[in-house]
């Protein structure tokens, strides 16, 4: 049986190889196609065993006359493109899409209609490449597609107007590249006719066009605003029409205009006196769809499609609109958002629990013969039980997410969260088996960590530190960058759970991280390591160069992305008190010759030299001895920052103080390089810190050289702030951080 089966599929292909006639072809087609529908294995064997795909390219190439096998073929592309990624890669790869957009130029419109639905189902699969894919005269195709359907309108043109706009939305999505190309040639026009009210009659079209709006807002100021103040051929507004469209009854128009107007918002793209609608329109509508959907989802309602993913979306928007905005997320608190985020958390956790139950409860009475009191058998309850948990999945994530986004910035949000009893979930997250969700959870995790009476109480109760500290080995490089960043904060020195951080070895993994080749992951680290060694004895110092090594530090320091090149060096600055320092002038210097466009990197560097300045003799009279590391140093003097300015300035003091062996013998060389005149221009700088600082390294330069003997019998001079100059390591002022900068 199994070779006469096979040997159907084997004819079935042959039959397009051979191309003898429509009909032939045809016939081949259908058995195709009613084989495949809803069978995923047989789509895999026709496309990677029986080589189905360049078939179909050539039969379109060659029939492309014939609508009806040309229809069949693309109803065959759509259904194979719905199985999977690599289904959508081998279809692409065999040429599937030059000869589907030839049909769009059909004069049979079932044929385009055809057409357009085997395209969504491809460009739906999150792994196409869009700009490797899509040429101009493609989007421009498709453009005129939506136009032509305004103008001609019937229910097969309003539905291809539809599909096609979809298609849009997502090849915009692809990449910047798309977007740019989506965005010209009469694209945006031809999409906003259709939010004119005369179409409110076709609702799922102005959703798609919404979506699409959405999408070309994404990130792109320009656009946003071009289409925000674009006009419906009624005269008005799109922004206007879009916050009409944001009351609408249906929840899925709700969340179609409250995305484009998120987006909008997002690219500061909304007129001015729109901007209360924000806070008084938009967030709230956001908040009631998560919250209104999932209680209906929960509740089993059947009088709208989509409830979970309506609630699943809407969170997701609900995160993006309050991200990195406190009066958002103030708002968003007021209006009780993390509350019902937290019922919605609870709810879900409390449905996997009963899915996981259910599907136990299948696999038991399949494995002891018992018989199933249901209308489906124990592997169809397993297949339901295994598509409602990745739902819940999905849900869980977009809910947690949201609450990393909400408490992302105020102290009163993240109390909220706490006194929510939101902590179990989030830490039992970080453990789940779904990589979003534990992603998901690390993001809260660091929300929540700001705070310095979090990390001191609240996550060091909930036992947060040993699953977070267990992600940084996870399978996914996506979750081990979200739990590095979380690390940085939880190694703080006032946080508690560093102490377990360090015995669970720590150091070690992140020293490994360092080495990854992501450069997010190797951020991270570098900062963990930073926050690790920020005034800390010289035990966890030694342990981290132990296992991280002055070759290998040195080599971060040269990193070509500068934001390492900026955590290597900062790291340096807090372990510069060793006498292997020593060796490291040569890469300072040309750290300030090479680097000095950027400011950030000349700042560390000059804070590793400040440090270094406060070392034993040996460290100064080494320092002293390369001339081109001090008029490298001194030349920031008269830098434009006046955080530079101050750091050189420190240099100097450090250098100088007077009651240091060799004191005097420094002022005279440094005094040669025509410090002393700098810093007399100093004293009457602008900037208040540079002044005092200016000041008391004059009062060093003068002392040393005045007093007998090279000692000094004048009392230590001191900053503006009363403070003494800076002592070896981190007391640095350069290593003394608020603790907010040192916060992911």
């Amino acid at each position: 049986m199994t070779v006469v089966a096979q040997s159907k599929h084997q004819l079935a292909v042959e039959a397009l190889a051979r191309r003898e006639s429509p009909q032939h072809v045809r016939e081949a087609v259908r058995f195709i196609k009613n084989v495949i529908i809803g069978n995923p294995t047989k789509k895999d064997h026709y496309l990677h065993s029986l080589d189905l795909a360049p078939r179909m390219v050539e039969c379109l190439r060659v029939f492309g006359a014939e609508t009806e096998l040309c229809m069949e073929i693309a109803t065959v592309v759509a259904s194979l493109a719905n199985g999977c990624d690599q289904n959508v890669a081998t279809l692409v790869a065999a040429g599937i899409m030059p000869p589907l957009f030839s049909a769009l130029s059909s004069p049979d419109p079932r044929l385009v209609d055809a057409g357009v639905r085997a395209l969504r189902s491809i460009v739906q699969r999150p792994a196409l490449p869009g700009e490797q894919v899509f040429e101009l005269a493609h989007i421009q195709g498709l453009t005129a597609l939506v136009a032509d359907a305004a103008e001609n309108p019937s229910s097969i043109s309003i539905h291809i107007a539809e599909v096609t706009a979809i298609i849009l939305a997502r090849i915009a999505e692809s990449s910047t590249a798309a977007r740019d190309a989506v965005a010209v040639g009469g694209t945006i026009s031809s999409l906003v006719k259709w939010l004119d009210p005369r179409w409110s009659s076709t609702p799922r079209v102005q959703e798609a066009v919404l979506d699409c709006l959405a999408s070309l807002s994404l990130d792109n100021t320009r656009v946003a605003r071009s289409i925000s103040m674009s006009k419906l051929p009624d005269g008005q507004r799109v922004v206007n029409a879009a916050f009409s469209l944001v009351r609408d009854k249906r929840p899925s128009m709700r969340l179609a205009a409250a995305s484009c107007i998120t987006n909008m918002h997002r690219a500061m793209a909304i007129p001015r006196e729109l901007q209360p609608s924000i806070v008084l329109v938009l967030l709230p509508t956001v908040i009631r769809l998560f919250s209104d959907a999932a209680q209906q989802a929960s509740a089993g309602s059947a009088g709208y499609p989509g409830l979970a993913t309506i609630s699943e979306r809407a969170m997701a928007l609900f995160a993006t609109l309050v991200a990195d905005n406190q009066e958002l997320q103030t708002a968003a608190m007021e209006a009780d958002a993390i509350v019902k985020l937290a019922q919605i958390i609870t709810g879900l956790a409390a449905a996997e629990a009963t899915a996981e139950q259910g599907s136990k409860s299948a696999k038991q009475a399949k494995q002891h013969g018992v018989s199933w009191d249901m209308p489906r058998s124990p592997d169809a309850f397993a297949g339901l039980a295994v598509s409602a948990a990745a739902a819940v999945d999905r849900q869980r994530e977009s809910a947690l997410q949201a609450v990393a986004d909400v408490c992302g910035l105020k102290e009163e949000c993240r109390k909220q969260v706490i006194d929510a009893k939101l902590l179990p979930h989030i830490v039992a997250s970080l453990s789940h088996h779904s990589t979003g969700v534990r992603k998901a959870a690390c993001r809260c995790t660091r929300s929540l960590s700001r705070s310095v009476k979090n990390l001191r109480t609240s996550l060091m109760d909930a036992g947060i530190a040993a699953p977070l500290f267990n992600l940084l080995f996870d399978t996914s490089i996506d979750v081990q960058i979200e739990a590095s960043a979380t690390l940085c904060n939880i190694v703080l020195d006032f946080s508690p759970m560093k102490k377990i951080v360090l015995e669970k070895g720590g150091v070690k993994r992140l020293v490994e991280l360092v080495a990854q080749p992501n450069i997010l992951l190797r951020r991270n680290a570098l900062w963990a390591l930073k926050n690790m060694t920020f005034q800390n004895d010289s035990e966890i110092k030694r342990d981290v160069m132990q296992h991280l090594g002055w070759d290998k530090l040195l080599v971060l320091m040269d990193d070509g992305d500068l934001v390492i090149q900026e955590q290597a060096l900062n790291l340096l600055r807090n372990l510069a008190c060793g006498k292997e320092s020593a060796n490291i002038f040569g890469v300072l210097e040309r750290k300030l010759q090479t680097m000095a466009a950027h400011p950030e990197i000349v700042l560390q560097t000059l804070y590793i030299i400040v440090n270094l300045g406060i070392g034993n003799l040996e460290h100064k009279t080494a320092m002293m001895a390369r001339t081109g590391l001090l008029q490298h140093t001194f030349a920031f003097l008269d830098h434009e920052n006046p955080q530079i300015r101050v750091a050189a300035i420190w240099c100097v003091i450090n250098l100088t103080w007077m009651d240091d062996p060799g004191a005097r013998e420094r002022v005279i060389a440094l005094s040669a390089l025509g410090i002393e005149e700098k810093l007399r221009r100093l004293v009457n700088d602008d900037n208040l810190d540079v002044k005092d600082r200016a000041a008391t390294a004059l009062s060093n330069m003068q002392g040393s050289l005045s007093a007998a003997g090279g000692s000094s019998s004048t009392a230590q001079p001191t900053s503006a702030t009363g403070q003494t100059a800076p002592t070896v390591g981190d007391s640095s002022p350069a290593a003394q951080h608020d603790s907010s900068d040192t916060m992911l």
